[in-house]
């Protein structure tokens, strides 16, 4: 099939068939930094989105509790300063109360803050990924690539994964740098199948067998 056509390149979504293929025809293989940044964010997501959810639940609480604040001390307005009696039950049970209110209030402020810092994080760690793939030349990605791969002990555990992994094949992800008549994603040619072809034919390109078929 398209026998005259110069196979010198091929994109891929890193599926492992393509690779045979790729090297008995000698091309140069660059993976779709989309699908790899996909691969990358998965995890980081369901992170995130867990810790955004934590984040709303700890804010929704302190609200309430800085709300409860305000109406344990509207309560002692007005009241003698100073200590207070042992008989004064009622005083020492606002008082007690108030105190333990302000108390979650600090510690709710201290985890707020923490979840805000962890998500920081990922965001900075995303981007600094996509940048790897954005620079001008390969010296440029490989020694933002090596930044982040000698950290690995210091990051969190859903990118230092991908770090780690992305090692493997990091040059096959960078071929767009090196040849600037190489696209960096697939994309063009995925959303063309998608929305030319409905699923059913799709199916029938994955194979040889069914191109065949689908051309007689």
């Amino acid at each position: 099939l398209l026998c005259d056509l110069k196979k010198d390149a091929m994109i891929t979504d890193g599926y492992a068939a393509y690779v045979p293929i790729i090297e008995k025809l000698q091309m140069t293989h660059q993976k779709c930094v989309f699908h790899k940044i996909m691969n990358q964010r998965t995890p980081v997501w369901k992170t995130t989105n867990k810790l955004e959810r934590q984040l709303k639940s700890k804010k929704d609480k302190l609200e309430k509790t800085v709300e409860k604040i305000q109406q344990l001390e509207n309560q002692s307005k007005g009241q003698k300063s100073g200590r207070i009696s042992l008989k004064d039950k009622k005083r020492r049970k606002n008082k007690d109360k108030l105190k333990k209110k302000k108390q979650e209030k600090r510690q709710l402020k201290k985890d707020i803050k923490k979840i805000e810092k962890q998500l920081a994080e990922f965001e900075y760690y995303n981007n600094k990924i996509s940048e790897i793939f954005d620079y001008n030349t390969v010296k440029d990605a490989k020694r933002e690539f090596n930044r982040l791969y000698n950290q690995l002990d210091f990051l969190p555990e859903e990118v230092a994964k991908f770090v780690k992994n992305l090692k493997k094949d990091f040059d096959k992800t960078i071929n767009h740098i090196k040849r600037k008549d190489i696209p960096k994603t697939n994309n063009l040619l995925e959303g063309f199948f998608k929305i030319t072809f409905p699923k059913k034919y799709k199916r029938r390109f994955r194979t040889e067998k069914g191109v065949k078929n689908y051309l007689r």
